[in-house]
């Protein structure tokens, strides 16, 4: 019986880096959960910052929440060759709760031993549409004063403009496809650009 070679690597924590860095109050674009379930990703290319500092201790999040505690979920992908996100690199779910309100909901990992693969990799959140993350939406539509309600769930996501077209990905309907261009004029900063998710990585040696 022939064996694959197993590398494990030793964790130091003694040095701390971080990447995806954002500030809150730039940002006023989110990505919404309605009543299809979808995974929003970002992909993070391997670095020396990273080579310095390989393990995955904390992920932090901006998210927009109509309710209390609501719960989603993290997932995080190796790339495949064709840059869309392939297998999981850590295959159980990573849940997260966002308060009330618009936060930076911070997870901490540093207990999973995450190792980043040198391909590069992805970092996902999973909107989860379940009761206790649903509210009701009002809305109405243009030309006419009618209110109308539909269900929608919690909690939103933060996004920041990039010009990557490969940085953001989306899972919906069973397939993964790449973060339009967005063309919308209300928001000037976003304008011909990639909204990908706000997501700050912390990492450590």
């Amino acid at each position: 019986i022939v064996l694959n070679e197993v590398v494990i690597q030793a964790r130091r924590q003694i040095k701390k880096n971080e990447i995806g860095r954002f500030k809150k109050s730039k940002i006023n674009f989110y990505y919404s959960n309605g009543q299809s379930p979808w995974i929003l990703a970002r992909f993070f290319k391997y670095s020396e910052l990273i080579s310095e500092t390989p393990f995955l201790s904390k992920i932090k999040v901006l998210t927009k929440s109509k309710v209390d505690h609501a719960v989603f979920n993290i997932r995080l992908y190796d790339v495949q060759d064709n840059g869309e996100p392939g297998a999981f690199i850590h295959g159980k779910n990573i849940l997260a709760y966002a308060k009330k309100g618009k936060h930076i909901t911070v997870v901490d990992v540093s207990n999973l031993n995450i190792l980043i693969p040198e391909t590069g990799f992805f970092v996902g959140v999973e909107g989860l549409v379940l009761e206790q993350n649903r509210y009701d939406f009002i809305y109405t539509l243009r030309g006419s004063k009618k209110k109308h309600k539909e269900d929608a769930y919690s909690p939103s996501f933060g996004a920041i403009p990039v010009d990557d077209k490969n940085a953001g990905w989306l899972y919906l309907a069973g397939k993964w496809k790449k973060i339009w261009r967005n063309e919308d004029d209300s928001l000037k900063k976003y304008r011909n650009k990639f909204a990908v998710l706000a997501v700050q990585l912390e990492l450590t040696d």
